[in-house]
């Protein structure tokens, strides 16, 4: 596919493409088509040589967020279960990853933190594919001891990070309120037993 070409895609045959190469296909034309051209640009080499290693200085500290340009070293294993994002067996070597943060979300159950990171470039054991959609959970990532590049406008990032820590908080306190709810349903069902067997005695 030439680059001077992608102009002329419709929307669904950049998905086409998209779907075939395993990517993201959220967002407008302009931002599909983007994504293509990075996917050529990585797939060429490009990668490494547009993110290298020397530019990832800042050490994250517990405060990655959507639009961090991170790069971590983790363990690779044997196997790996996508629906716990958990590893199975021994591990068999370390793959250095370099991407960017392109989604965040708390699981509603737990308020598991959840990062979506699409790949820039890989490479070590297993290295995964160029803009593939990897998902980490948020203490993992802090475990690695994950470095990012610095932003143009740091002060931007701080605005996103307040933002972030809001959501976190409210999260926790839905989470809270849920638990106390269950808690008082329990408490009412004992109750009722317990008026129940008086009744009857």
């Amino acid at each position: 596919m030439a680059a001077g070409n992608l102009e002329k895609l419709k929307v669904e045959q950049c998905k086409v493409y998209l779907r075939k190469n395993k990517l993201r296909l959220t967002g407008k034309k302009d931002i599909l088509i983007q994504r293509i051209k990075e996917h050529q640009e990585i797939l060429s080499g490009g990668g490494e040589k547009k993110y290298p290693i020397s530019s990832f200085v800042l050490d994250c500290k517990g405060d990655a967020c959507k639009g961090d340009i991170v790069m971590f070293v983790q363990n690779v294993y044997e196997k790996y279960n996508i629906a716990s994002r958990s590893a199975i067996g021994p591990p068999i070597g370390t793959r250095m990853v370099a991407g960017q943060i392109v989604h965040e979300s708390y699981g509603a159950a737990k308020q598991q933190h959840t990062f979506t990171i699409e790949v820039l470039w890989s490479k070590g054991e297993n290295p995964l594919p160029p803009l593939h959609p990897l998902l980490i959970k948020g203490r993992n990532v802090y475990r690695m001891k994950t470095l990012r590049q610095r932003w143009e406008d740091e002060g931007e990032r701080r605005r996103i990070l307040l933002e972030k820590h809001s959501r976190g908080s409210l999260a926790r306190s839905n989470r809270e309120t849920r638990i106390q709810e269950k808690e008082k349903r329990k408490m009412l069902r004992v109750e009722r037993k317990r008026q129940t067997r008086v009744t009857l005695s």
